[in-house]
């Protein structure tokens, strides 16, 4: 059975017995779960390997990493000039390499530090780098409203008031409150007022309130029931959870689970297999940097 984001929040319900923490406030610490789960140090899934354009600066040694960039650049492909980048472990690997940090010339090497991609040298006209790297997970979000339609032949579901702008890409979402609808649909593409969907929908008219609510992204699904519940109720019981001689039952029960699901997956998807390695400049300006 498919864990969707209401099968979650009823398993935390039902384990906290709190009703002091309610449906948003859930969401708010199960999106925190995926992001700690997706950002740790030795795990990379497969699911958020993403890619993206950035464009140079002639003026700085450096530019803003896309938005969604989590962690681990692994590839880096100059799309003006056709040639693989180099990829330095530090900033401080990349500046030794370099006689001055303001060097005009061929971008050769990059480095990531912070939210921002550093690079060596600057190219006298803006270049364009393809990176590839892992992306944050997209939060889960619920949206309802009674502005919302399906469209069978163009196969979208659209919004007249716009709502639309937490879903993404590759979302799978899940549809309540309709006649016709009420299923799962994978999001194709997405913008505040329309979704393209890879299923089939069938057509209904706006009137009455439509809910949609997103999946957990990137987790597998086996895991994220154990991980995702496990972690938001060791976050709650540690806030609310008194303890007998200063030990939080509850709370440590629900740490231990959670680490016992993040070794499954671990051992599900492997180790991490793409930290950056340098590479000879194409150039054959090694000698030189």
């Amino acid at each position: 059975m498919a864990v969707t984001q209401a099968k979650l929040i009823t398993d935390v319900t039902r384990i906290i017995q709190d009703s002091s923490y309610d449906v948003s406030e859930q969401l708010t610490f199960l999106n925190q779960a995926m992001q700690e789960v997706a950002g740790h140090p030795s795990i990379l899934l497969p699911d958020l390997e993403a890619e993206d354009d950035v464009t140079t600066s002639i003026t700085n040694p450096y530019t803003a990493l896309p938005t969604n960039y989590q962690k681990n650049l692994f590839y880096v492909y100059n799309s003006t000039l056709y040639w693989e980048v180099a990829i330095r472990a530090s900033l401080g690997d990349l500046l030794r390499r370099y006689q001055r940090q303001d060097q005009s010339g061929t971008i050769t090497g990059v480095a990531v530090k912070g939210r921002f991609l550093h690079y060596q040298r600057i190219a006298s006209e803006a270049e364009t780098l393809e990176l590839h790297y892992f992306r944050k997970p997209h939060d889960m979000a619920t949206y309802a409203a009674s502005t919302i339609t399906f469209a069978a032949t163009a196969g979208t579901i659209a919004d007249s008031a716009n709502g639309f702008g937490d879903f993404h890409v590759g979302q799978v979402i899940d549809v309540t409150g309709s006649v016709s609808n009420n299923s799962y649909f994978t999001i194709n593409t997405a913008t505040s007022a329309l979704l393209t969907v890879d299923e089939t929908v069938v057509d209904e008219s706006s009137g009455s309130e439509f809910t949609l609510k997103s999946r957990p992204d990137g987790i597998p699904e086996h895991l994220r029931k154990p991980l995702l519940v496990n972690h938001v109720c060791a976050s709650i019981f540690s806030e609310i959870e008194e303890g007998v001689e200063g030990k939080k039952i509850n709370t440590a029960y629900h740490q231990a689970q959670f680490q016992s699901a993040m070794g499954q997956l671990l051992g599900f998807i492997g180790p991490e297999g793409r930290a950056p390695i340098g590479i000879a400049d194409e150039l054959g300006l090694e000698s030189y940097l």
